[in-house]
């Protein structure tokens, strides 16, 4: 679960999504509120036809997922994937997440921890057509915006870089004018 758990909690107490946490302790609020915590990844994986993923890296979302009762869980479900990620990865977690009989969602959250679960909240997704037709529901409690870009999975991924790129490049241009502005001593600009 993502760090902030606060703005997950009316989501997943909305949607009746079991949880599991690596850390137990950290789900405690949101239990005593009315959410059901599995004892294992695999045990929440069956519990729901659609799964969601959303740790620090790749890397651990396999540490995560990459065990066989997992993998058994996973058949005939669809594993939804908001760990941030470069295009690459999410087409060899499609391919991984096929092999095992899950279909694939790869979506990237364009959005603080604080807005999910409202409207303004954006999360780009791509992968199967069918898969997304199931989870939409689910997203839209996620995030009010929710842009499918098509079945080519990497599309959400690289949608997330390319808008990173402009958002942060964009903060360095207007810092850069600033310095610009500020170094020739010009009285009239104020930040």
């Amino acid at each position: 679960m993502p760090q902030n758990l606060e703005s997950w909690f009316g989501v997943i107490l909305r949607t009746h999504q079991p949880i599991w946490n690596r850390t137990a302790t950290r789900a405690d609020s949101i239990v005593e509120k009315g959410a059901v915590l599995t004892s294992t990844a695999a045990e929440a994986i069956r519990a729901s036809q659609i799964s969601i993923i959303c740790v620090s890296d790749y890397k651990t979302s396999y540490e995560v997922l990459d065990v066989e009762d997992v993998h058994a869980a996973l058949s005939g479900r669809v594993l939804i994937q908001l760990t941030t990620g470069s295009p690459e990865q999410a087409q060899k977690q499609e391919i991984w997440a096929n092999t095992h009989g899950a279909a694939y969602i790869d979506g990237a959250i364009a959005a603080a921890p604080t807005q999910i679960g409202r409207s303004h909240a954006t999360i780009f997704t791509s992968g199967s057509m069918e898969a997304f037709d199931k989870v939409k529901p689910v997203l839209r409690e996620l995030a009010g915006h929710v842009p499918y870009y098509g079945e080519q999975v990497s599309a959400a991924a690289s949608i997330d870089l390319a808008f990173l790129s402009y958002l942060f490049g964009s903060y360095l241009g207007f810092f850069h004018a600033s310095r610009i502005l500020e170094s020739d001593k010009w009285k009239k600009f104020r930040m």
